[in-house]
């Protein structure tokens, strides 16, 4: 039986040319702009990012497209950034529109400020570079997650949940049916185990705390002109809400983003409860079953090593 993969690469943004970028610029951002170029951009394992290059100040905008259904994420992002702008120090660009249902474009659009930066994953940083990346890394996200709360949920409307098993939970219940068939019968085994216990796995009790949700070496822009010393411009593709800190630090650690620099440093701000390499190694496993069922089946060998060393910690 083969698994439905939702790839998520929408095409829309081959249809923008400088004409209709013009006319969406104007309607919704400035009435006396130009588009004279439409550039293809970073990222876009997801939605289409694109520049449009301006007559005028400021240059170039960043527009990421999508399908007209789409539309709902683009506004809950677009509520995410105003919130880590108003709220936060947490850097990030500012949302210029939000294009849901025009009848110009059979799509949806975020028009955004572009960072002149390059993404983490492609920036040339010297050893020592790295080591200032990190230190820069830890005291951004110690930052953020000095804002608490007292529920949990997005931080963009009320949040209702006392516990943070009442959000998680039903997302590795979705997760877990929706991946376990890609799956060997062992991997299976772990997955049904952790998904009935998951309280006893997830054994502490956190604070609400602001995340951004999704920090990984393409959405961090750097400016990198000198490789020893790297500064971090922005955080892009944030999903601002209260959560389990420790998803937010499990998942830098799962793609090497945050290193032991970061840790250290890290935690002589915020103290990182005992047993996180146990309850790291579940965000993880979930994280890589999201990316099963969104980006398909090669991500299913580092689903089975993470179920493995959970079966192993078990005895």
């Amino acid at each position: 039986m083969a698994i439905n993969y939702n790839r998520g690469m929408s095409q829309r943004g081959e249809f923008v040319t400088p004409r209709l970028a013009t006319e969406l610029m104007r309607r919704y951002v400035n009435p006396l702009v130009r588009v004279i170029d439409v550039r293809k951009l970073y990222g876009g394992s997801v939605s289409r990012v694109l520049e449009f290059v301006l007559d005028r100040t400021p240059g170039s905008v960043v527009a990421k497209v999508h399908d007209r259904e789409a539309s709902s994420n683009f506004s809950t992002e677009v509520a995410s950034l105003r919130h880590f702008r108003e709220k936060t120090h947490f850097p990030v660009p500012e949302t210029l529109a939000c294009i849901e249902d025009d009848p110009a474009f059979d799509g949806s659009m975020l028009i955004m400020q572009k960072i002149n930066g390059t993404t983490l994953e492609s920036a040339e940083l010297s050893a020592r570079g790295r080591l200032v990346f990190q230190a820069e890394l830890a005291a951004a996200v110690a930052e953020l997650h000095r804002h608490k709360a007292e529920r949990f949920g997005p931080a963009t409307r009320e949040q209702k949940h006392q516990r943070w098993l009442d959000v998680f939970e039903p997302m590795v219940k979705r997760v877990v049916e929706e991946t376990r068939v890609a799956l060997p019968s062992r991997s299976r085994e772990v997955l049904d185990h952790i998904a009935r216990h998951l309280p006893s796995w997830l054994d502490h009790e956190p604070t609400p705390t602001l995340i951004h949700g999704d920090l990984w070496a393409n959405n961090i822009l750097l400016d990198d002109a000198k490789p020893d010393e790297p500064r971090i411009l922005a955080f892009i593709d944030g999903h601002a809400s209260f959560a389990d800190p420790e998803y937010e630090l499990a998942y830098l650690h799962l793609f090497g983003t945050g290193g032991k620099a970061f840790f250290d440093a890290y935690s002589h701000v915020h103290k990182i409860d005992r047993g996180y390499q146990r309850r790291c190694r579940v965000y993880w496993l979930i994280t890589m079953l999201r990316n099963t069922s969104r980006f398909g089946e090669r991500y299913v060998p580092y689903c089975e090593k993470l179920a493995s060393e959970l079966r192993q910690m078990a005895r």
